[in-house]
């Protein structure tokens, strides 16, 4: 299974947003962060030794081409991204998909459009998603063979982690370049009045 997300944050524990319609400044405008200030840049393996393991940091990955701006938790454990009121603000006149998992624990993926959370879906049941229009969500994750006995029982059952981000990519035209997203990417902390 290829998959460029899975390859930027593995399948142990992350947090990534990805949010389409707006640029980077516009992203860190709804997070509360100023755009204008000169920020700090962190790979993927050194922003908690700088910031702490309970930081509300993010980092940013906006490549020129792309359709859609990422947030990858700085401190997967804290689930920046994932927040409803993160999903809300940043979904505000545009459309956020995010996923979260934590090591030996379950993956939650979110979708959100136009200032509201329209699906939900936590993988620990693998049951489909749901809210007020959890249908992209549901195809997205039904194409991937998310949902138990979508797959030969024989086969290899990949982690929800990964078919998580499978099917973001796939569903959604997620793309990143991971060699990009593990080297260092601007880093911000979300101030407590966004999250």
């Amino acid at each position: 299974m290829a998959c460029s997300l899975l390859d930027a944050v593995g399948e142990e524990w992350f947090g990534v947003a990805a949010v389409r319609g707006v640029d980077g400044s516009e992203v860190l405008e709804g997070l509360g962060v100023d755009p204008s200030v000169s920020v700090a840049r962190y790979r993927i393996d050194e922003a908690t030794e700088h910031l702490g393991w309970s930081s509300s940091a993010i980092r940013l990955y906006e490549h020129p081409s792309a359709d859609w701006v990422y947030l990858f938790d700085a401190s997967p454990q804290e689930g920046v991204v994932s927040r409803e009121s993160v999903l809300v603000r940043l979904s505000s006149g545009c459309e956020v998909v995010a996923a979260w998992t934590l090591v030996n624990s379950t993956t939650r993926l979110a979708h959100a459009r136009d200032g509201q959370v329209v699906a939900r879906c936590d993988a620990w049941s693998y049951e489909p998603a749901s809210g007020i229009a959890p249908q992209r969500l549901n195809a997205a994750l039904e194409q991937v063979g998310f949902f138990p006995g979508e797959r030969d029982e024989e086969e290899e059952r990949p982690s929800s982690a990964a078919l998580a981000l499978e099917a973001l990519e796939q569903g959604f035209g997620l793309a990143v370049d991971a060699e990009a997203v593990r080297g260092p990417l601007p880093t911000v902390v979300v101030p407590a009045t966004a999250g």
